[in-house]
């Protein structure tokens, strides 16, 4: 990369204009969405069926409240030792007010939230946090890999 091409930043360090592009542009699958009141395994079967990582889980208005990811299964539900988690309203298992990015946002920025965060699905809202959709890491590396080098 010549140095003419790294004038745009995130957090003060260079970036490739090839990941400036916008998230709107990038492909993503549908968005997994239930409301707080839904359970895990409802979370689980709708993430199984949509081959998806993540829920997204939004109230009544449609304002993002939450997000459970398939690490956040593995990592945090123990449903071995407590099968009766499965049966848990999201609203007490999710990740609420997960980081999000304007649809302004970039594919560095993503990647740069991503990074720091340690969590592989970024949500997507608007001024008023209405979701928009879930740029995940496998997003990322899809769009990354279709780029003509």
């Amino acid at each position: 990369m010549q140095a003419a091409d790294s004038v745009n930043t995130v957090d003060g360090q260079g970036v490739s204009p090839d990941l400036l592009v916008s998230v709107r542009l990038i492909e993503r699958p549908a968005t997994v969405i239930l409301p707080p009141t839904a359970t895990v395994r409802q979370a689980i079967e709708r993430m199984q069926a949509n081959r998806n990582g993540s829920v997204t889980v939004v109230d009544g208005a449609g304002h993002l409240v939450g997000i459970l990811t398939e690490m956040d299964v593995l990592r945090r539900l123990d449903l071995e030792a407590d099968p009766s988690r499965l049966g848990a309203p999201l609203s007490q298992v999710m990740t609420a007010t997960p980081r999000t990015l304007p649809q302004e946002a970039n594919l560095a920025q993503v990647m740069h939230l991503m990074a720091i965060g340690g969590f592989r699905h970024v949500p997507i809202v608007d001024e008023q946090r209405m979701l928009l959709g879930v740029v995940s890491f496998l997003d990322v590396l899809a769009y990354i890999h279709g780029r003509p080098s």
